[in-house]
């Protein structure tokens, strides 16, 4: 069973929050192939139901196991195969931190600083990253409420200064794409929900009520992304669908009174954002690989660092293999592996054991 470090279960949820917000505004119709259509709310609508329904194995797991996780319970049996899951899993979140890190490299040699090369900056944010999982779960946790706040503001400003460009006519008819599109669309994006692997080996480190936090950022986070969407939709129309980040270009429309654009703004949030995911996806690795390569966190923390920037750098290499990498084949099915089948298998496995 796994103690230590404890926090609160709605800190836990913000920092999930944060991580998958993430995710939303470096979303990009270039990069996501096949995830959302022009119109984007049928697919939110989508990617909502298929969320709740790829996490109903691991809340059956949780439930069931309190204060286990999926390696912690197969060491019941078999240490063995314990450190194999252990080093299978850590394996697999580093990978989805070296997506997600290629992905803000790729935003910032092709928006930020076009044809440079930023490979010291990238090494130098991943260390920073790795530095602040040594400092542990609950100064990140601590960490991520001023900046979660920081990043709502944020967006909020980006919002109400470029409101007076929405235009209905930017709306497309809800019939445009069949339902089909719409279900396709809204489950490769639940595949690429990586917070639903983090949640099982972060719930045994919270104390106090879930239900209620749980359901507080759910609903927080359906609303804010689709409100994003909302705006996009009505702002960008069908011009958002050809752009390599449709946000950022969102953000440099929107004017304010003292500055003429606001795109540092939403470079600010991916920043911010990327810290706290890969920050939180390093500490857990470190505690997964405890015992199994090092029992010296800093040395483990050292690991992740070198994989996460070496696969980072390849996979940014060029759009085609983070397209790769990022597809609802490779990446999504890692997710269904790691979320949904090896959760349901185990719960198959321990029915009727005590543990």
């Amino acid at each position: 069973m796994i103690k230590k470090e404890r926090i609160s279960f709605f800190q836990l949820f913000a920092l999930l929050y944060t991580c998958r917000l993430l995710t939303v505004v470096t979303f990009s119709p270039t990069l996501n192939d096949g995830e959302l259509n022009g119109n984007y709310l049928p697919d939110i609508f989508f990617f909502i139901v298929f969320l709740l329904l790829m996490i109903i194995p691991e809340a059956l797991f949780i439930k069931r196991f309190s204060g286990f996780t999926p390696v912690s319970l197969i060491k019941e049996q078999s240490d063995f195969f314990s450190k194999s899951a252990a080093l299978f899993y850590s394996l697999v979140l580093l990978f989805f931190a070296s997506v997600s890190v290629s992905r803000f490299y790729i935003f910032t040699t092709s928006v930020i600083f076009p044809e440079k090369n930023m490979s010291f900056l990238l090494v130098v944010s991943i260390l920073v990253c790795a530095y602040s999982a040594f400092l542990g779960l609950e100064a990140t946790a601590r960490g991520n409420i001023v900046l979660l706040f920081i990043i709502i503001i944020g967006i909020a400003s980006i919002l109400f200064f470029v409101r007076n460009e929405m235009s209905l006519y930017n709306f497309e008819p809800i019939y445009s794409d069949s339902v089909g599109s719409y279900l396709k669309s809204g489950f490769f994006a639940a595949l690429r929900t990586v917070e639903a692997t983090l949640l099982m080996f972060l719930v045994p480190k919270c104390s106090g009520k879930a239900k209620k936090s749980a359901a507080f950022w759910l609903l927080f986070f359906f609303f804010s992304l689709s409100v994003l969407f909302v705006f996009l939709n009505g702002v960008s129309g069908v011009f958002a669908e050809t752009q390599l980040f449709p946000f950022y270009s969102l953000a440099v429309i929107a004017r304010f009174p003292f500055f003429d654009r606001l795109d540092a703004v939403i470079t600010a949030v991916f920043i911010f954002s990327i810290l706290v995911k890969t920050s939180l996806i390093f500490y857990v690795s470190a505690e997964l690989l405890n015992g199994v390569l090092s029992k010296d966190r800093r040395v483990n923390l050292l690991l992740c660092s070198a994989l996460v920037s070496v696969l980072s750098l390849v996979l940014s290499l060029n759009l085609g293999v983070h397209k790769a990498a990022n597809s609802p084949y490779i990446f999504g099915g890692l997710m269904l592996l790691t979320t949904v089948i090896i959760p349901s298998v185990l719960i198959i496995k321990f029915k009727g054991k005590k543990v």
